[in-house]
Protein backbone atom coordinates (compact mmCIF):
# COMPACT_ATOMS: atom_id res chain seq x y z
CA UNK A 1 0.00 0.00 0.00
CA UNK A 2 1.39 3.37 -0.98
CA UNK A 3 1.99 6.21 1.45
CA UNK A 4 -0.71 8.25 -0.28
CA UNK A 5 -3.25 5.42 0.07
CA UNK A 6 -2.41 5.06 3.78
CA UNK A 7 -2.93 8.80 4.30
CA UNK A 8 -6.26 8.69 2.49
CA UNK A 9 -7.35 5.70 4.57
CA UNK A 10 -6.42 7.55 7.80
CA UNK A 11 -8.41 10.62 6.68
CA UNK A 12 -11.43 8.47 5.82
CA UNK A 13 -11.22 6.80 9.24
CA UNK A 14 -10.97 10.21 10.93
CA UNK A 15 -14.04 11.51 9.09
CA UNK A 16 -15.97 8.35 9.91
CA UNK A 17 -14.99 8.65 13.57
CA UNK A 18 -15.99 12.30 13.74
CA UNK A 19 -19.27 11.49 12.02
CA UNK A 20 -20.08 8.79 14.57
CA UNK A 21 -19.13 10.55 17.81
CA UNK A 22 -21.86 10.03 20.34
CA UNK A 23 -23.52 12.29 22.83
CA UNK A 24 -22.49 11.64 26.47
CA UNK A 25 -26.16 11.14 27.38
CA UNK A 26 -26.28 8.18 24.97
CA UNK A 27 -23.31 6.62 26.77
CA UNK A 28 -25.05 7.03 30.13
CA UNK A 29 -28.28 5.56 28.79
CA UNK A 30 -26.64 2.46 27.35
CA UNK A 31 -24.42 1.87 30.40
CA UNK A 32 -27.58 2.01 32.57
CA UNK A 33 -29.34 -0.75 30.59
CA UNK A 34 -29.68 -4.24 32.08
CA UNK A 35 -26.95 -6.59 30.84
CA UNK A 36 -29.29 -8.47 28.47
CA UNK A 37 -30.29 -5.22 26.75
CA UNK A 38 -26.65 -4.06 26.55
CA UNK A 39 -25.86 -7.39 24.87
CA UNK A 40 -28.67 -6.88 22.34
CA UNK A 41 -27.43 -3.34 21.69
CA UNK A 42 -23.87 -4.64 21.17
CA UNK A 43 -24.95 -7.29 18.65
CA UNK A 44 -27.15 -4.87 16.70
CA UNK A 45 -24.57 -2.07 16.48
CA UNK A 46 -21.65 -4.39 15.62
CA UNK A 47 -23.75 -6.17 12.97
CA UNK A 48 -24.77 -2.81 11.46
CA UNK A 49 -21.30 -1.27 11.47
CA UNK A 50 -19.21 -4.44 11.07
CA UNK A 51 -16.85 -3.13 13.73
CA UNK A 52 -16.24 -3.72 17.44
CA UNK A 53 -13.79 -1.97 19.74
CA UNK A 54 -11.35 -3.23 22.34
CA UNK A 55 -8.62 -1.58 24.39
CA UNK A 56 -5.00 -1.93 23.34
CA UNK A 57 -1.66 -0.95 24.85
CA UNK A 58 1.17 -3.22 23.69
CA UNK A 59 -1.39 -6.03 24.00
CA UNK A 60 -5.15 -6.32 24.39
CA UNK A 61 -6.87 -5.46 27.66
CA UNK A 62 -8.20 -8.71 29.09
CA UNK A 63 -10.75 -9.48 31.78
CA UNK A 64 -11.74 -12.62 33.67
CA UNK A 65 -15.16 -14.28 33.52
CA UNK A 66 -16.80 -15.55 36.70
CA UNK A 67 -15.15 -18.96 36.19
CA UNK A 68 -11.69 -17.38 35.80
CA UNK A 69 -11.55 -17.77 32.01
CA UNK A 70 -9.77 -14.87 30.31
CA UNK A 71 -11.96 -12.93 27.88
CA UNK A 72 -11.40 -10.08 25.45
CA UNK A 73 -13.88 -7.32 26.30
CA UNK A 74 -15.36 -5.63 23.25
CA UNK A 75 -17.63 -2.63 22.87
CA UNK A 76 -19.90 -1.58 19.98
CA UNK A 77 -18.49 1.93 19.72
CA UNK A 78 -15.13 3.59 20.24
CA UNK A 79 -16.60 5.92 22.88
CA UNK A 80 -17.75 3.00 25.07
CA UNK A 81 -14.26 1.49 25.01
CA UNK A 82 -12.68 4.87 25.74
CA UNK A 83 -14.98 5.35 28.75
CA UNK A 84 -13.73 2.03 30.17
CA UNK A 85 -10.01 2.87 29.82
CA UNK A 86 -9.66 3.51 33.56
CA UNK A 87 -8.00 1.90 36.59
CA UNK A 88 -6.09 -1.18 35.41
CA UNK A 89 -6.79 -0.23 31.78
CA UNK A 90 -5.66 3.40 32.14
CA UNK A 91 -3.39 4.24 29.24
CA UNK A 92 -5.09 1.75 26.91
CA UNK A 93 -6.52 3.18 23.70
CA UNK A 94 -9.61 2.08 21.76
CA UNK A 95 -8.72 -0.06 18.77
CA UNK A 96 -10.77 -2.27 16.51
CA UNK A 97 -9.49 -5.83 16.16
CA UNK A 98 -11.80 -6.10 13.14
CA UNK A 99 -10.25 -3.13 11.33
CA UNK A 100 -8.85 -3.75 7.88
CA UNK A 101 -5.16 -3.16 7.45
Amino acid sequence: MSSRTRKINRLVELFLTLGTMMHPKQLETVFALPSSERCEHFVKVVADRQKAWGLYDDGWAMAAADDGTFVLPLWPHREYAKACAVRRWAGYEPHSPLANG
